[in-house]
């Protein structure tokens, strides 16, 4: 479709996102067939009416007492709103302790109005005044916090610089100005891929609230499901780099092959046998097909380390700069320039195999949201990137997420690989996203001891995962330094840079083919499925070209 003025550009250099509490997380669910919404419709909406229902079946039981026909009328409608109130609170978007604390508000004030007509039901005057009042403050107050209790929505956790996705099916212009015309907001083309043919993705479009409280969200998010012509809705979440901290600077005391001085720190090159790896691909004389390039979206990349820029293609100049030094770590694990004598080794024996390429979607403080992950996506595909590592992400509720799942879509009908890390949450990857997007390669971090790292998410409900150390993990920061990290984001580029080694021996290699031969020649650890094998790269490579 034709690309109209609506474009968001992300600036890397104007990110500033507010830090916010991990481990803490919005997602919507899904209700079939194909909007997302926020259960706003129907059983939110019941709340609020059986709710009040209730409160004036039990202020006319008070007043009707001394009637006994038109006291069981009130009862009867007391008792039935109440059950309708009671079914809407159980079955409304929430968690147990936050709709409990709902219970327990609403009991109360139901408690204080009734009561408060109880004592003054004798005197008409007082009590008409009280009436009055009472119906200004449900009208003018109290009803708006009834109608808005529900979803749960956590508003810290949907990104300040444009709250929600929407996906139009027609009628943009007609959409668009109706929006902006009821909220104060801007509504924008949220991405903008180069082969537009191959994605719906230049269907979406980011709505950014100028009066971002919570109440404006939910009385957008209200709106946004009435519209017939958007087709999805899906808030623009915070997501985070999570690291672990390292516990020791590991001396591996082992005679290896090349002649990096940093490979001794290296442990894990032991456990996937990487010595041998670069030993076979020196002496056999095998040649690359093609210079992979593997795509590290993070935090930027240090492009004047010493042990990085000889091997880095630079897509922005912007991307080659790194504050938060997470992304330059991730990058010497992927591809740092290996038996040059300087600092450490990757996979790779020389730049000819594969190459590095910073793409920064996310800020100083480690924090982004799913817009500029996507954005970053499309950007490294459109670029060429043959592999795509994203050590982030965060958790989620929600059963799919279709924005990420058509950058993925998008990236696979490219040939580009994505790499994803199952998290350090210790829970399940498949509430994790994007690690839990379907194409994806996830991995796992392992110990020294072939077990699961205690931080890693399980992955043994994905399709395609996999492991890697991610434990007191040596690698390049910015500055011509070096040091050990720990977590799945570490984990995640080492996976990424055998990807990218096979990608060069074998262009056409797909992810499912990719993953079969590291699955496959892969060891088991400890940890088993929930783990995932532990990728042996010379084996992996022996089979691809054999």
């Amino acid at each position: 479709m034709a690309v109209k003025q609506y474009v968001n550009q992300f600036d890397p250099e104007k990110v500033d996102l507010e830090p916010w509490m991990p481990g803490i997380h919005l997602k919507f669910l899904a209700r079939p067939p194909a909007r997302r919404t926020l259960h706003f419709e129907a059983m939110d909406f019941i709340y609020p009416v059986s709710y009040l229902i209730s409160l004036g079946g039990l202020i006319g039981w008070f007043f009707a007492q001394g009637n006994k026909r038109v006291s069981r009328k009130f009862s009867a409608l007391f008792l039935t709103g109440f059950f309708f109130y009671l079914a809407a609170l159980a079955f409304s978007s929430g968690t147990t302790p936050y709709k409990l604390l709902i219970l327990f508000r609403d009991m109360f004030v139901l408690g204080v109005v009734s009561q408060l007509f109880n004592v003054f039901k004798r005197n008409i005057l007082l009590s008409l005044i009280l009436a009055f009042a009472a119906g200004l403050t449900l009208y003018f107050s109290y009803f708006h916090v009834l109608l808005y209790t529900f979803p749960q929505v956590e508003t810290a956790m949907i990104d300040r610089d444009g709250e929600f996705f929407i996906q139009l099916d027609d009628s943009e212009e007609t959409t668009i100005a109706a929006i902006t015309n009821k909220f104060d907001c801007t509504v924008e083309r949220a991405f903008i891929p180069a082969n537009a043919d191959q994605t719906t993705l230049d269907d979406y479009y980011l709505v950014n609230l100028a009066n971002n409280e919570k109440c404006e969200i939910k009385r957008l998010c209200r709106y946004l499901n009435r519209q017939p012509a958007i087709a999805w809705i899906e808030p623009n979440e915070r997501i985070q780099i999570e690291a672990p901290a390292a516990t020791a600077d590991v001396d591996s005391r082992h005679d290896f092959y090349f002649n990096d001085p940093g490979l001794r720190h290296q442990w894990g090159y032991i456990p996937m046998d990487v010595d041998a790896l670069h030993r076979f691909l020196t002496e056999s004389g095998i040649k690359p097909r093609k210079t992979a390039t593997i795509a590290i979206l993070d935090s930027g990349i240090d492009g004047e380390h010493e042990d990085l820029r000889d091997g880095l293609v630079t897509y922005r100049a912007a991307y080659n700069k790194d504050a938060l030094g997470h992304g330059t770590h991730c990058a010497g694990i992927a591809g740092a320039v290996s038996n040059n004598g300087i600092g450490i080794a990757s996979m790779t024996p020389t730049t000819e195999f594969v190459r590095i390429a910073a793409v920064r979607v996310m800020n100083q403080y480690g924090f982004g949201s799913q817009h500029s992950v996507i954005k970053g996506m499309i950007e490294a595909v459109d670029a060429g990137a043959d592999v795509l590592s994203l050590s982030l992400g965060g958790p989620t509720q929600a059963k799919k997420e279709r924005a990420y799942q058509e950058a993925v879509d998008y990236a696979r009908k490219h040939g580009a690989l994505v790499i994803v890390a199952a998290g350090n949450n210790g829970r399940n990857a498949r509430e994790t996203t994007p690690a839990n997007i379907e194409g994806v390669i996830t991995v796992a971090a392992v110990d020294r001891n072939h077990d699961r790292a205690s931080f890693s998410n399980t992955v043994e409900d994905l399709k395609m995962a996999l492991a890697a150390p991610g434990v007191d993990i040596y690698s390049t920061k910015p500055g011509n330094a070096y040091q050990a990290h720990s977590g799945t984001s570490m984990a995640a580029p080492a996976v990424a840079g055998l990807a990218g080694l096979m990608k060069s021996l074998y262009p056409d290699l797909t992810t499912e083919e990719a993953y079969a031969i590291m699955h496959k020649t892969g060891k088991k650890t400890k940890a088993g499925p929930k783990s995932g094998r532990l990728i042996q790269p010379f084996a992996a490579v022996r089979q691809l070209v054999d």
